[in-house]
């Protein structure tokens, strides 16, 4: 999953990409801070100066997971990506 995001990380322009499992684990992320991302989904953090969160809430594997993009993009590959993954 981490080659994953990383390249949609490039692809998408953003900053971080994360994948936070619901009891607010990161199972993967490319990226700054990554805890940082966790910590702002949890918090349900729209916007910090300078740049604005992403997320989508998705039931992968039998779990549902959040995947965050500091920098306010996603893409529907991505989330199928981590899907078949965890699936």
């Amino acid at each position: 999953m981490q080659l994953l995001l990383a390249a949609h990380r490039d692809r998408l322009r953003v900053r971080t990409l994360v994948v936070v499992h619901g009891d607010g684990r990161v199972l993967a992320s490319a990226g700054d801070d990554p805890e940082s991302v966790a910590s702002a989904i949890a918090a349900d953090v729209a916007a910090v100066p300078d740049t604005t969160l992403a997320t989508w809430r998705l039931r992968a594997g039998g779990d549902e997971v959040t995947i965050g993009s500091w920098g306010g993009n996603l893409s529907c590959e991505l989330g199928d990506g981590v899907r078949r993954i965890l699936g």
